[in-house]
C-alpha cells in the first residue's frame, strides 16, 4: 500500500451509495480485498429459450429489451424494439407521430409475472396496418429507435416514473430524444422536451446505438451511444439532470 493510498484508507471520505444495490464487477466499489479472490462463474442460458419471438401481425423483432420490476405489483414490464423491414425498404418517409403507420422502428411493450411466460397487451394506442390493437407505445415523429428505459428513482416524481431515451429526428437531424410515462400506465409516452431532440452531435452521419441510465449517486441521466462518421463508428457518451 502507497503512503498516498494508506491515507486515503484511513482519513479519505466514505463512498455514499444509499440504499442502491450495487454489482461488483470491478474493485471500485470495494473497501478491501485484502484475502479475496474473484471467482467468475459460466452463467448458463435458459433451456426455453427463446421465451418471446415476433409473433403479432407485422411484428418482425424482439430486441434492444428493457424490462423492470413494479414494485407494487411485482410484475416484469418489458419495453422492446420492432422494425417493420418492409418500411426500412422502403425508405424513411414522412410519417404521423400520432400513428405507427410508415414508422420503420417503434417501440413495443409486453409484461410477465415469472419471466418465462410474456403477454402482449392489445394497448390501442397507436395504429398499425389499419387497427389500434397492439402492443406499440411509441413510434416518434420519425423514429423511435434503439428504445431504453429506466426507472425514475424519485418516487415523488410520479408524472416521470418511466423515462425513455430514444433516437428520433424531430427537427430532421437524428439524436436522443426523452420520452416519459407516469405512475400506474401502460399508456402513451409524452415527450420530455418539447423541441424533442435533447442530443443531436454535429458532425455525426447518424447516431446507432443508444443506452440511457442514471446515476446513483448525482441522479444525473447519462447515455452512452455509437454513432458512425467518414472515419468509421464511434461511441460517446451524454448526461442531462431531469
Amino acid at each position: 500500500m502507497t503512503p498516498s493510498s494508506h491515507h486515503d484508507y484511513f482519513h479519505g471520505e466514505p463512498m455514499r451509495i444509499g440504499n442502491v444495490p450495487q454489482f461488483l464487477f470491478d474493485e471500485h466499489m470495494v473497501e478491501d480485498l485484502w484475502n479475496l479472490r474473484r471467482v467468475t462463474m459460466q452463467p448458463l442460458k435458459f433451456a426455453g429459450n427463446p421465451v418471446m419471438v415476433p409473433d403479432q401481425i407485422g411484428e418482425f423483432n424482439c430486441y434492444d429489451c428493457h424490462v423492470i420490476r413494479d414494485q407494487g405489483s411485482g410484475k416484469l414490464r418489458m419495453w422492446y424494439q420492432d422494425a417493420d423491414i418492409e418500411e426500412q425498404f422502403r425508405g424513411r418517409r414522412p410519417a404521423d407521430p400520432d400513428s405507427a403507420e410508415g414508422h420503420a422502428d417503434f417501440c413495443r411493450y409486453a409484461e410477465s409475472e415469472n419471466g418465462v411466460h410474456w403477454v402482449k397487451p392489445k394497448l390501442g394506442l397507436l395504429a398499425y396496418r389499419g387497427n389500434t390493437q397492439n402492443n406499440i407505445v411509441l413510434a416518434g415523429v420519425k423514429e423511435c429507435d434503439r428504445s431504453a428505459v429506466i426507472e425514475n428513482p424519485d418516487s415523488q416524481d410520479a408524472q416521470r416514473r418511466y423515462i425513455m431515451g430514444c433516437l428520433d429526428a424531430p427537427t430532421g437531424e437524428s439524436g436522443l430524444c426523452l420520452a416519459i410515462r407516469p405512475t400506474g400506465s401502460t399508456g402513451r409516452w409524452t415527450w420530455n422536451i418539447p423541441s424533442g431532440s435533447a442530443v443531436a452531435g454535429t458532425d455525426w452521419a447518424r447516431p446507432c446505438r443508444s443506452c440511457t441510465t442514471r446515476s446513483a449517486r448525482c441522479g444525473a441521466l447519462a447515455c452512452g451511444y455509437g454513432s458512425r462518421t467518414p472515419r468509421g463508428a464511434c461511441s460517446g457518451t451524454a448526461k442531462a439532470r431531469t
